[in-house]
């Protein structure tokens, strides 16, 4: 790997990990307060997911490694095929939504580019500075 691809890597990945530790400290006195266990969801513009983000989701669907496990530390799997595959989908998921999100922001902005470059074409053209 080249030198500049994998220190935009580890950044990227140092980023969503700084961006989940400044949610838990924005959320978590008022979540404790309500007696309501806080964990972050964070996502990066490439559908990127933090590490604690990727936790809860193992832990949601069935895969994470339970608290009394006697492996617990080492490299194995939990859960079925099907708390896999929902793990699995909920990742590809949550990738394509911020996807579908940044493809709606670049359309807008495209749009309202032509938009305004045509308004300035037909100022012109009344003005009689357009050519044609």
């Amino acid at each position: 790997m080249y030198p500049s691809v994998s220190v935009a890597v580890r950044d990227r990945f140092v980023g969503l990990s700084k961006r989940e530790k400044a949610k838990v400290l924005k959320y978590k006195r008022v979540c404790k307060a309500a007696g309501i266990e806080f964990r972050p969801l964070v996502l990066d513009e490439f559908g990127g997911i933090g590490k604690q983000s990727v936790d809860y989701l193992a832990e949601a669907s069935g895969m994470k490694c339970p608290v009394d496990c006697a492996d617990k530390g080492t490299v194995h799997e939990h859960g079925s095929l099907k708390s896999k595959q929902r793990f699995q989908s909920w990742l590809v998921r949550l990738s394509c939504a911020v996807h579908e999100g940044f493809a709606m922001i670049l359309a807008k902005g495209r749009n309202h580019h032509v938009r305004n470059n045509a308004r300035a074409a037909a100022r012109l053209w009344r003005a009689g500075v357009g050519g044609a």
